[in-house]
């Protein structure tokens, strides 16, 4: 199913239209969260909205003022089966149709589908080089997805779950589609925001919770964890194994079970 909000007005897909002469459809300004929909209630909803309306103002996008979590959450309760659990995207476009400077209003895309956890286990074993130029704006979701599309396609060309993404100064990033988290002499570290990574919620929340540390993460740094993990908002995914060697998955356990 998919929902647009046109002028404070939901309507459903294909009904709806986006106008082709907005910035966020001609240039690719815009962002999106993807949520999760369990048991009536949209998972670390207030980081979700945390992060929307930091990105939406660097982004100059004024949101619709009846746009909260709590409006959000309604509206998914008036529209699918609350026996079971959904994946929210929620995409925001600059509705802008000029380069002038004031905010512009919203145009808002509502997508829904099933929500089926994520593996528990993977396998990456595959990094991924990224130019600092493509990393300058890292933390916010933005609607140019190209250099991660770029790292899937490189994931699936590898005959792995998912790839690493690595900086000029050889330190990890992130994963294709999740912030990256290692255990390494019984530390919980995580890569810092100045590395380009996104700033995720589930990042948020193990940062806040688990008392992860932001410290950089080398190539060579990799070989001496314990265990490596990837979370985004969909879960925690545990690394099998690197470089021929078993990883653990206590810590990711912990807070897959706290979820």
């Amino acid at each position: 199913m998919q929902y647009y909000l046109f002028d404070q007005h939901l309507e459903r897909m294909p009904e709806a239209m986006l106008p082709l002469n907005i910035r966020g459809v001609r240039f690719g300004e815009g962002c999106f969260e993807t949520m999760c929909f369990v048991n009536g209630k949209i998972r670390l909803g207030a980081l979700h909205l945390k992060r929307l309306q930091h990105s939406v103002s660097e982004l100059e996008i004024q949101l619709p003022v009846l746009f909260t979590i709590q409006w959000l959450q309604q509206l998914l309760t008036q529209s699918v089966d609350l026996y079971q659990n959904w994946r929210i995207r929620v995409t925001i476009y600059h509705g802008g149709i000029d380069f002038n400077i004031n905010p512009s209003p919203a145009y808002l895309s509502i997508e829904i589908q099933p929500y089926h956890p994520p593996k528990k286990e993977i396998i990456v074993s595959a990094l991924y080089p990224v130019q600092p130029a493509l990393y300058a704006y890292g933390a916010h979701k933005s609607l140019n997805y190209q250099l991660y599309t770029y790292a899937i396609q490189y994931a699936a060309r590898k005959e792995v779950d998912d790839v690493l993404l690595v900086n000029h100064q050889q330190q990890i990033i992130e994963s294709s589609i999740a912030n990256v988290f290692v255990v390494k002499k019984g530390e919980l570290l995580t890569p810092p925001l100045i590395t380009g990574c996104i700033a995720g919620v589930m990042r948020e929340n193990i940062i806040m919770n688990f008392g992860a540390d932001e410290q950089m993460i080398t190539i060579s740094g990799l070989d001496e964890c314990e265990e490596i993990f990837l979370s985004n908002a969909l879960g925690i995914r545990s690394v099998k194994e690197w470089n021929g060697k078993k990883l653990a998955q206590t810590k990711a356990d912990e807070i897959r079970n706290s979820l």
